[in-house]
């Protein structure tokens, strides 16, 4: 089996920018972290359709995609090509996500939403800081081989 590092999607060569990714994971954390303090339902559900946007489709009308290609460009930073599927993956357990921690906080789950909020504050976190992005782990780790057969 391939490594993290060369993933191989066997449905799509389709790519994505690492670095956009990762002020995406930043952008996340602010962005939960918002939703966080303001005990905002609303927040978290236009964060999980954004998440959506971009899980299942090609990601034009997501505004953290947008904001994180604005920012990468600021910066000055190259684009850095990776296999966008294990993105997309990542994108799909982040509306899981953002969606159970909207519900949490609209039924008051204060305990469930706030190790929910911790989980994908962590994800996001290694992704932004380290480029350790956790859903492409869990993609090529537990869903490629099964997609493989």
């Amino acid at each position: 089996m391939e490594t993290v590092n060369q993933l191989v999607c066997p449905v799509s060569e389709e790519r994505v920018d690492e670095n956009a990714a990762r002020v995406a994971a930043g952008i996340t954390v602010l962005w939960v972290s918002s939703a966080l303090f303001f005990n905002s339902f609303w927040l978290m559900a236009v964060l999980a359709a954004d998440f959506a946007i971009r899980a299942f489709t090609a990601g034009d009308w997501s505004l953290v995609r947008w904001l994180a290609r604005r920012i990468v460009r600021l910066i000055g930073l190259r684009a850095r090509p990776t296999l966008a599927a294990p993105k997309k993956f990542a994108a799909l357990l982040g509306t899981v996500f953002c969606t159970l921690i909207g519900l949490g906080i609209a039924l008051q789950f204060t305990y469930l939403t706030t190790a929910l909020v911790a989980a994908l504050l962590v994800c996001a976190l290694l992704e932004g800081l380290a480029g350790f992005c956790v859903g492409c782990y869990v993609y090529t780790y537990a869903i490629l081989p099964f997609k493989k057969q």
